[in-house]
């Protein structure tokens, strides 16, 4: 006869492992400042490689995710270098973006912020003036908007010249890149005092 079979005894399950230690304070500001630089880096690789639309993303997104950050200046001055670099360019957000950049104390070397502020007022009261013809309240608001381009423009090309040590010999063929700037400020300036 057979006998039945008997059940064979279970080995012994290990003792279940203890779930990882939350991550001190220190770890998890270790992992957010790597994850914030390797961010910004990329923002700055893409906007390098003009490569600006996805220059623009990634400074959002740093912007987004690490609002306190003390890198926060530099990395709206760099979303705004890429906005103003795009080829369809959102003048508006420009604007805004440019006025946190220069409202930022942080931050010294700012013609390029001037100019392209400047830029953008011109171009956003150039775009409204055909309609605002015949309505004198939003004729002023363009004007003064003009107006303030041209004070940009002036603030551009002060800043970038002063930005240049040493100036250039009078006879130098080419212009560091700040003082083509500057002329172009100057000349943006002047169109923006004819309207």
């Amino acid at each position: 006869a057979k006998t039945p079979d008997k059940p064979q005894a279970e080995a012994p399950k290990p003792p279940p492992r203890p779930a990882p230690a939350p991550p001190t304070a220190e770890q998890h500001k270790q992992e957010q400042d790597r994850k914030a630089s390797a961010l910004l880096n990329e923002a700055k690789q893409a906007y390098e490689q003009k490569n600006f639309g996805p220059s623009v993303a990634k400074y959002r997104e740093f912007l987004s995710q690490f609002p306190k950050r003390p890198e926060v200046a530099a990395a709206h001055y760099g979303l705004a270098m890429a906005m103003a670099a795009m080829p369809d360019r959102d003048w508006n957000g420009l604007i805004t973006e440019l006025r946190t950049v220069l409202a930022s104390p942080e931050l010294k070397d700012n013609g390029a912020a001037h100019y392209w502020l400047g830029v953008a007022l011109r171009i956003t009261a150039e775009q409204q003036l055909e309609g605002a013809k015949g309505k004198p309240d939003q004729l002023a608001k363009l004007m003064e908007r003009i107006s303030e381009s041209a004070a940009q423009f002036a603030a551009a090309d002060a800043t970038l010249v002063a930005s240049v040590n040493p100036r250039p010999a009078p006879d130098v063929k080419e212009l560091p890149p700040a003082m083509e700037m500057a002329a172009g400020a100057k000349v943006e300036g002047a169109q923006a005092m004819l309207k």
